[in-house]
């Protein structure tokens, strides 16, 4: 799963009771009786920070963090009247929580600041560069008592406000007690403390804190498709869309009337549906075969005249989904044809999912999957081995073999406490994590004969051996127990014995960090890892940054090559990512626009420097941070949200299965840097096909491209496809920050 590192400027002991959250949720309950929630609105104005706001705020910090404030800042078109706290600390090796933090304190807060009807905080907050905020907020009432929430632990985007909504009851008390609108009345004094600092200077910036309440309507509706339990289409399917009626609608409403607009926010279907006699129940209406892409639906009660009763779209707030909106996608290919494409790449492909649902990775037409199953589920009893196969081998071993095209990378996790069943548990403090490396051995040999009898057409099959190990290590143990290095080894010299005695032709491939951290990647190699590895296994979040370009994996990709090189007799390893995800929400705010962006361009990048297999994270949303290919419509519920039954697509779905349409099986040749030092390009070739990829992480702006012949096709980031005049060798290609693909020959 996904994780964040932290930085040096540490968490205030006095806040340590805290309940962290990664990110404030944007999943509100989507409804309440006879009531739906709708979109939210700041009802106040708590603080602002004009030129003088900054003598009202009392800052201080332990000794070894310097700092500077100052209100009144501005960026220029992007927010004025900014509170700007420059900070870094002193002398990095000082690690003393006592020594390292900053607080700033509002204090006399006016009486009657809260509105009664309020349901909650809107705090817009933001970094002048892109680096890792821990932003922790506290209340203290009149009576003395605080309550705090951590609103954000999380990069931040260079130069952007970010706006977090807090709802009153994730403020708790020391004693657990959640915070009322009623409490939030008598709010006297507003206090946040900052982590993320370092010894290179930092800027933090807050533009305001009010407080919000959300619209509410008494009457809705569901929407849906004829592929209800994923809104997703293949290019040669028809699609039908229906319109599941709720609460008590205005009398005067006659018919929904509804807009359905594509990527780029262009109404491509509108119209109005009656709603007949009694209000029929529900509302289908036909589309028939439309262009691939990704679409966005909206839906509002209208009366007799075709005026819509409502600004709002009614869509009821299902899931992860936010307010007012449905969602599907035509995918750019038929599903023989994905099939097709992936048996001529073969073994050879680059795609893949981490964590499928419903289908999205067959939509996807990616080939890799990374199938798994916490020991805790394969085995929540203790098997009987001398009686016969555990019951999980059993039945996996009934099941029919996978087509020849489909290609599996299999994990183990053992080194997670929290994937034990209690039966195996080990020590809480020491490795390893389990009780008896006979049982946790008996588990990697059953599932190795699995892995053989289920992808019998793989050649080699390819095993992990631990996971995100680093955060089991000293600075982090954020996930017990301890490991130091030479218990890395010992994992992963045992794994391999099992796994060569049962296929000895597989891939052992570790040592699978969360980050592409090369000291730690060093400090494993050093003690004798690669011994015991075929493979590069490897997570590749950022480091408290915003972007794979900030986080310059690039050159990291080239640092890892380097020190296997160095500790592995100068040969190299073929390096598999089995986990990248971008979030999908920034703040309180659903970015999905830019996390298909990110994530595009993070698939290129990886493939563009030479990476074997990518499988990117995750095939939907599980928690607040979303960092799904689709919109989970069942966050709720037994056994939710990983037993969902309806999903929804986001953009990321069209963009990652264009850049599988345009790159799977092409070879990557060379990194361009001429047009620029913000301006991304790479080249691949597929067969005598030559596929340029370019982008910008600066402004947008128009690129003079060497090309031959009378026209260059471009495709966009989502498959949008255009013809481009090429004028005296060169074509002038419109860049931006989605990635635009540029073929120099026929498809």
């Amino acid at each position: 799963m996904a994780r964040f590192t932290t930085f040096t400027l540490t968490r205030l002991p006095s806040i340590v009771w805290v309940s962290l959250a990664l990110f404030v949720s944007a999943l509100a309950h989507s409804q309440t009786g006879e009531s739906a929630f709708g979109p939210r609105r700041d009802v106040g104005v708590v603080a602002n920070f004009g030129p003088d706001a900054a003598t009202r705020w009392q800052s201080r910090s332990g000794q070894n963090v310097s700092w500077q404030v100052k209100s009144g800042y501005s960026i220029p078109g992007v927010a004025t009247n900014l509170m700007r706290v420059d900070l870094s600390v002193r002398d990095a090796e000082i690690k003393d929580a006592a020594q390292n933090w900053f607080a700033s304190d509002l204090n006399d807060v006016p009486i009657g600041r809260f509105s009664p009807k309020s349901e909650g905080l809107h705090i817009t907050l933001g970094s002048l560069t892109s680096v890792q905020w821990w932003v922790n907020l506290n209340l203290t009432l009149a009576d003395g008592t605080l309550y705090a929430n951590v609103i954000a632990d999380q990069p931040f985007p260079p130069g952007r406000m970010v706006d977090f909504h807090v709802p009153y009851e994730r403020f708790k008390s020391k004693s657990g007690q959640s915070l009322t609108s009623t409490l939030a009345d008598s709010i006297r004094r507003i206090g946040f403390e900052l982590g993320g600092a370092s010894v290179v200077p930092k800027t933090f910036l807050l533009q305001q804190i009010a407080t919000y309440d959300r619209q509410r309507f008494s009457s809705w509706t569901k929407f849906s498709t004829s592929h209800d339990s994923n809104n997703l289409f293949y290019r040669d399917e028809p699609v039908s869309i229906q319109f599941s009626l709720g609460g008590t609608p205005s009398p005067n409403a006659i018919g929904l009337a509804y807009d359905i607009r594509n990527y780029s926010g262009t109404v491509v279907r509108t119209g109005i549906v009656p709603l007949g006699p009694g209000g029929s129940n529900p509302l289908s209406l036909t589309l028939g075969k439309m262009i691939d892409g990704y679409y966005e639906v909206t839906a509002y009660y209208a009366d007799r005249l075709g005026k819509r009763i409502s600004e709002q779209s009614c869509i009821l707030a299902e899931g992860s989904l936010p307010p007012g909106l449905g969602t599907f996608a035509i995918l750019p290919c038929t599903h023989e044809e994905t099939i097709q494409r992936r048996k001529a790449v073969g073994q050879t492909a680059f795609f893949g999912l981490h964590g499928d649902y419903l289908e999205v990775a067959e939509h996807l037409g990616v080939s890799w999957r990374l199938e798994y199953s916490d020991w805790k589920y394969r085995e929540p009893v203790q098997p009987d081995r001398s009686k016969g196969d555990a019951p999980w081998v059993t039945q996996l071993l009934s099941q029919p073999a996978n087509p020849a095209y489909a290609f599996n990378f299999q994990p183990f996790d053992f080194n997670l406490r929290v994937s034990l069943p209690d039966w195996a548990m080990g020590s809480a403090t020491s490795a390893p994590a389990f009780k008896s490396w006979d049982d946790a051995l008996s588990l990697v040999r059953d599932q190795v004969r699995v892995n053989r009898y289920l992808f019998p057409h793989m050649s080699p099959r390819v095993y992990g051996g631990a996971w995100e190990v680093n955060l089991n290590m000293q600075p982090f143990v954020s996930q017990p127990p301890e490991y130091k290095a030479e218990d890395v080894v010992e994992l992963y010299r045992r794994v391999r014995e099992v796994v060569k005695a049962e296929d000895p032709d597989a891939l052992v491939a570790g040592p699978n960090p969360s980050t592409l951290d090369l000291a730690w990647y060093e400090r494993i190699f050093k003690a004798g890892a690669l011994k015991y590895l075929d493979a590069i296994e490897t997570h590749a979040y950022d480091d408290g940054v915003f972007s794979s370009e900030e986080n310059q994996t690039d050159l990291k990709l080239a640092g890892l090559r380097a020190l296997v090189s160095k500790y592995n007799g100068n040969r190299s390893l073929p390096i598999y990512v089995t986990e990248r995800g971008v979030p999908g929400v920034l703040g309180s705010k659903m970015n999905y626009r830019e996390q298909a962006e990110l994530m595009t361009r993070s698939c290129i990048i990886l493939k563009g420097e030479g990476v074997k297999v990518f499988l990117p994270f995750y095939g939907t949303d599980y928690d607040a941070a979303a960092f799904g290919f689709s919109f989970n419509l069942e966050m709720e519920g037994p056994g939710r949200p990983w037993a969902t039954k309806r999903i929804s697509p986001k953009p990321m779905v069209n963009a990652v299965a264009t850049c599988v349409r345009q790159l799977e099986g092409a070879a990557p040749t060379e990194r361009i840097r001429s047009f620029g030092p913000d301006v991304w390009a790479y080249s691949f070739l597929r067969g005598t096909e030559k596929t340029l990829v370019i982008w910008t992480t600066g402004s947008s702006r128009t690129v003079s491209v060497p090309a031959s012949g009378a026209l260059v096709q471009g495709v966009s980031m989502m498959g949008v496809t255009s013809s481009i005049p090429c004028l005296s060798g060169h074509a002038a290609i419109e860049i931006g920050s989605a990635p635009v693909y540029l073929h120099t020959s026929g498809r």
